[in-house]
């Protein structure tokens, strides 16, 4: 199978969390797990190979969005999935209007019930900071009382001319990711920057956007030449694949792996 699954690991959070490995001075035992910042080591994994080792640095998870529909997230946790990333919104490629995804509410309260770490995205659509620190203050609204543990992406696409963010110029479209992240992490979220290649590399000033996390699609198969992303920069989260089967979940779903760093 490609890409194989894993057991599901603790929650990670790299906002306050240090990946470690404890080491047995008498046996030479290691075991993996988090520092937390009070200094306290949570172990995760005992490593007995390498290949557990590797194991241990990767998680995998899905996003979604009310094109998925009803979602049994039992089912999906049970299938071997650490995290969830929740559409709770999107601006309008045309209109420009604001919009809640009418699942939202439903799946975040039934992945974290599920005891999937779970976070969110906002398909954006700003053209100024002012609508930048909009969508962030309505992202923020949306989640009042849903007390998620997973990062909050800002998805800013442009994929043709009819979108309204077509033209933007990098300067803005910078300023507008790091307005959003600035806002989120004002409100005690850990912010996260979603985007594609062109984005990425022509419309992104990587260094402004380097103290926030990173999500990178880039789709892989049995087939593709190289079965590992190809981005030069740093990234903390892939989206590898828009087809994978996952229990739970009718039709096919966005499937994510979660780089750990040292």
């Amino acid at each position: 199978m490609f890409f194989s699954k894993k057991k599901p690991s603790a929650s990670y959070d790299p906002a306050v969390q240090r990946p470690a490995l404890r080491c047995s001075i008498c046996t030479g035992e290691q075991v993996a797990g988090f520092v937390h910042p009070d200094g306290h080591f949570e172990d995760v994994q005992l490593i007995r190979t390498p290949q557990e080792l590797a194991a241990f640095r990767t998680r995998y998870g899905i996003d979604v969005s009310s094109f998925q529909g009803e979602i049994d997230w039992d089912a999906v946790a049970d299938d071997n999935i650490d995290f969830a990333m929740v559409r709770v919104g999107f601006r309008g490629t045309g209109t420009g209007s604001l919009n809640t995804d009418k699942y939202y509410e439903q799946n975040i309260r039934g992945a974290m019930r599920a005891g999937l770490e779970t976070g969110v995205y906002f398909f954006a659509q700003a053209v100024t900071v002012e609508e930048a620190i909009e969508e962030a203050d309505y992202v923020i609204s949306l989640l009042d009382g849903l007390d998620i543990n997973g990062p909050v992406a800002y998805d800013w696409e442009m994929h043709d001319s009819t979108y309204r963010v077509y033209g933007t110029s990098p300067e803005m479209a910078t300023a507008c990711a790091v307005a959003f992240c600035e806002r989120i992490k004002d409100a005690g979220y850990t912010p996260m920057v979603y985007g594609g290649t062109y984005v990425t590399y022509m419309k992104y000033d990587q260094g402004a956007l380097a103290d926030y996390l990173s999500w990178y699609p880039e789709y892989k198969s049995e087939k593709s030449e190289k079965l590992c992303p190809t981005l030069v920069y740093h990234m903390d989260y892939w989206q590898f694949s828009s087809s994978r089967a996952v229990a739970g979940i009718n039709g096919r779903v966005d499937m994510n792996i979660q780089f750990i760093r040292r």
